[in-house]
Order: structure tokens, then sequence, then C-alpha cells
């Protein structure tokens, strides 16, 4: 059973113009590590602000 070639209507608007994109620009940034610190909410709702964490932290 042969589908054929997809007959999609969709189409990216105008604001979404990739054609200056850069493929892998943050690739080297992220493979170097990052920090994911999953806070529990009794914790997190002791705090008002995002910055007023990190700062604690």
């Amino acid at each position: 059973m042969d589908r054929g070639k997809p007959t999609s209507t969709d189409e990216l608007r105008p604001e979404y113009d990739f054609s200056a994109a850069v493929r892998g620009k943050h690739h080297t940034e992220f493979a170097a590590g990052s920090n994911i610190v999953l806070v529990a909410h009794p914790v997190s709702s002791a705090f008002s602000q995002y910055h007023d964490f990190c700062r604690a932290a």
C-alpha cells in the first residue's frame, strides 16, 4: 500500500522566518552542561520570586 507524498496545507507564518538560522548555534554551550534543579513545592512556596530562590541557593 503506497501512501504517496503527504499533502500538507500547513504553512509557516511570516514571523517564523528561519532563513537566517544557524544549525547547532548553541550546541557547545548545551553540551558543556546545564543545571536543572527540581524544587519541592513546600520549598518553592517559601520564595515569592525566582531570583529570591537563586540568591538563597
